[in-house]
């Protein structure tokens, strides 16, 4: 249960003792995740401090490799948490499984313009996708506390396409399940989509891929 008080104070009870993080957002402000707290059942309160702030805003421009600017494109913005802002025994990782409020999504405009807002400071991930262009990622955005960043020109590849047919045992395998995965340039893997072949096996991955190495992995319909 939370009781909001004057003064922006907000009591909060906890089921049980235990280390918790404290997700706190606000309309017009940029959210904001605590580290990590321990709340003990020998103390009756523990002050938690936390400080809103509007946020930066993050901007660009998307265009294809001809210059002309690529409208309708999808911009997602995820912010990134480290091993001490998700407490001890946690990998360097998504903050996923909270939802969309980790999340800001917009689209480019007709000129390719991007804007998002409301970004707290710290490490983010940039992916943007359309229909007819290879995916655009960029794994560590680094936001500051103050000024908007504007990260220009952003050029969209048209992208190779990727098809083929999987079989087993020398059979097609109808809706086989299929992830694609990008192999980064210090050996680690990054998850680019997932999907699933057709009837008669064959399946081409969704937009075009952009330059780089790749790996992909099927498995037979469960």
């Amino acid at each position: 249960d939370a009781v909001l008080l004057d003064d922006g104070l907000l009591r909060l009870r906890v089921a049980e003792p235990g280390a918790y993080a404290l997700w706190v957002e606000a309309p017009g402000l940029a959210p904001q995740r605590t580290g990590t707290v321990a709340f003990r059942a020998d103390l009756r309160d523990v002050p938690v401090a936390v400080r809103l702030s509007r946020g930066i805003a993050l901007r660009g421009t998307i265009t294809a490799a001809d210059g002309a600017p690529v409208a309708g494109a999808r911009v997602v913005v995820t912010r990134r948490w480290s091993a001490c802002e998700c407490g001890s025994g946690s990998s360097f990782s998504w903050a996923v499984g909270v939802g969309t409020r980790f999340c800001r999504e917009t689209e480019t405009d007709r000129a390719g313009r991007f804007a998002v807002s409301r970004l707290g400071a710290g490490p983010h991930r940039l992916a943007i996708e359309h229909e007819d262009h290879a995916p655009i990622r960029a794994d560590a955005i680094a936001i500051g506390s103050s000024g908007d960043l504007d990260l220009g020109v952003l050029r969209a590849e048209r992208g190779t396409p990727l098809e083929g047919t999987v079989s087993f045992d020398g059979s097609p395998a109808p809706h086989a399940q299929l992830v694609l995965t990008r192999i980064l340039r210090d050996g680690s893997c990054e998850p680019v989509r997932c999907f699933a072949a057709g009837d008669d096996g064959r399946f081409a991955a969704p937009h075009g891929l952009s330059t780089g190495r790749y790996e992909l992995a099927a498995a037979p319909r469960a």
